[in-house]
């Protein structure tokens, strides 16, 4: 999955496209000790969309707006 996967990846492809096999042993290893699965994740959303879900939302401040210390 980690070598072939066309749907977004669960963390950066880049972080794990290159991995060494017994990295990705060790990630496969780990996965399928956090046990059964859980419930899916929301799809993703375009830009502006509002989500129907709850979400907390990770918005930067102003750089420009703020005061410098």
């Amino acid at each position: 999955m980690f070598r072939t996967r066309t749907e977004w990846p669960p963390m950066p492809w880049v972080n794990y496209h290159d991995l060494a096999g017994q990295d990705l042993q060790a990630e496969y290893r780990f996965i399928k000790g956090l046990g059964p699965k859980g419930t899916a994740a929301p799809a993703c959303l375009p830009p502006g969309q509002e989500p129907t879900t709850p979400y907390i939302p990770f918005v930067p401040p102003d750089a420009w707006s703020v005061e410098p210390h």
